[in-house]
């Protein structure tokens, strides 16, 4: 097996090498922006969770307006010949929806993950990080203790205070799992539609 495989890298490569050489370049962007995310603020660095979230809503406005206006058409007319062609339009949209999402996604992918990794960074090295409390954090602190207020300040968890709270723990790392888990689904059904793999 392994003169097989010695001659499989001869003439294919190495499979490792090559995968981790094509996402090189994606690492690098990821390095660089979390440099620049290192002189935000606690507040301007959580603003970019909102920014995304705008960017993405703002890319998909047009299709989402158009498949509201189709589906209240929809549910206007009585002919069935009008509504099969209707429905037609809307998965047609929401095609196009798709396809403008992904785009975003993928254009917004360094970043997002830059932000974690500064996030994550400010998570080990400090021992509490302070932000402008929000009508969700002040929710919050009712139920976690991990969530302190102080005047219109809220002081979040840490990594010592994850340890502490096993809660937190499990959270947080489901989190970070379901980022992973959500990429490898995305790829997998790309790679689905092209035909280079079965479904899952």
């Amino acid at each position: 097996m392994s003169i097989l495989n010695s001659i499989l890298k001869t003439f294919v490569g190495d499979k490792t090498k090559k995968d981790l050489n094509s996402i090189k370049p994606l690492v690098a962007k990821i390095n660089e922006h979390q440099k620049e995310y290192e002189s935000l603020s606690n507040d301007q660095l959580r603003e970019k969770t909102t920014y995304f979230k705008n960017l993405l809503a703002e890319g998909n406005k047009s299709h989402l307006e158009k498949i509201e206006s189709l589906q209240n058409e929809v549910m206007q007319t009585e002919d069935l010949d009008q509504k099969e062609a209707l429905y037609k339009q809307i998965d047609q949209e929401e095609e196009f929806a798709q396809t403008e999402a992904e785009s975003i996604l993928n254009n917004i992918l360094p970043e997002a993950f830059a932000v974690v990794k500064e996030t994550a960074r400010r998570f080990v090295e400090n021992k509490s990080i302070e932000v402008t409390a929000t009508p969700f954090d002040r929710e919050l602190s009712q139920t976690k203790p991990y969530i302190q207020l102080t005047g219109d300040k809220a002081l979040g968890p840490t990594l010592g205070m994850l340890l502490e709270n096993p809660s937190f723990g499990i959270w947080f790392t489901m989190t970070c799992s379901l980022l992973v888990v959500l990429r490898f689904i995305k790829v997998k059904l790309q790679k689905c539609k092209q035909g280079k793999e079965k479904p899952l």
